[in-house]
């Protein structure tokens, strides 16, 4: 039995697959795997199986994820206001401004590169003010 140590299907990475089929093992190659449940392979069925995405949806599918990128930063604009931040300026001040401008450079690289499969968007802050 071999084990591939990386592998990366039309879902995503898979940090550890097993393959019981040496013929599964290739360098810089494409497998045409379809992983059944945790950590098992079988044969790919190219008339049963799911089809890698075509150019088209894979291109629909990066402009959800900027459409989406998009949204969540327009919803946060307001954060990245410098006085709201500033305690000198603002009463009651937002404390945790610098949380929000670390999750809005998280989502701008979504929305600058969106990748070519569903992105996983980062958690909004909770709002933390000045008493």
């Amino acid at each position: 039995m071999k084990k591939l140590t990386t592998a990366t299907q039309w879902y995503g990475p898979f940090n550890e697959i097993t393959a019981t089929d040496v013929s599964y093992i290739c360098d810089d190659c494409v497998l045409m795997i379809d992983v059944v449940g945790e950590g098992v392979i079988s044969e790919y069925n190219p008339e049963t199986d799911v089809h890698p995405p075509t150019q088209e949806e894979i291109e629909q599918i990066m402009q959800a994820n900027r459409d989406q990128a998009t949204q969540l930063l327009t919803a946060t604009d307001w954060t990245a206001i410098a006085s709201v931040g500033d305690p000198l300026v603002s009463n009651p001040y937002l404390v945790n401004q610098a949380e929000f401008l670390s999750y809005r450079s998280e989502v701008r690289a979504i929305a600058v590169n969106p990748p070519q499969t569903y992105a996983v968007f980062p958690g909004v802050p909770t709002e933390k003010w000045s008493s």
